[in-house]
């Protein structure tokens, strides 16, 4: 394997967790962030498998570790959302996307991704909450669908 070659070391950490092989899997993941220090991905990929093997605790220290790193940053705070909805924990998503809004509540994109996470969870009244916050947060234009909407509904 090329150890310069990022995404090989996740892949190959991914693989060998999925094949049930915790313990290689923790030490490539290990290995790479020795290689990519500081690497949302790698840190939080090392968390699920120590939530996959059972070890709860390393689990949560290593999520921990991983929220250190993306800190207060609203881009590092969405990539870390990403990284645990395409991973199958929406929850985590949601929490990490709303970290982003309270942040940085001119990113519209995470507001979006907020709503449409809590959506895919079944969670339609926090989604509304959500999309109420987007109202409150950013003026309509004119040419925007909701404007739009509150018009044709005046004229109906």
């Amino acid at each position: 394997m090329d150890p310069s070659r990022r995404e090989l070391w996740l892949e190959a950490g991914k693989v060998a967790a999925w094949n049930g092989s915790y313990d290689g899997s923790i030490g490539i993941f290990r290995d790479a962030l020795i290689a990519f220090p500081g690497d949302l991905d790698l840190t939080i990929s090392l968390g699920l498998t120590y939530l996959w093997a059972g070890r709860g605790q390393e689990a949560e220290s290593t999520f921990r570790a991983a929220q250190g790193l993306a800190g207060f940053d609203a881009g590092r705070l969405q990539e870390m959302g990403h990284i645990y909805r395409v991973n199958g924990y929406p929850d985590r998503a949601v929490q990490a996307y709303a970290a982003v809004v309270n942040a940085a509540p001119q990113m519209l994109e995470a507001h979006l991704l907020l709503i449409e996470t809590l959506l895919s969870m079944g969670k339609t009244s926090e989604a509304e909450a959500a999309k109420a916050r987007i109202a409150e947060t950013f003026a309509a234009s004119p040419r925007s669908p909701i404007t739009s909407m509150r018009s044709r509904r005046r004229r109906d």
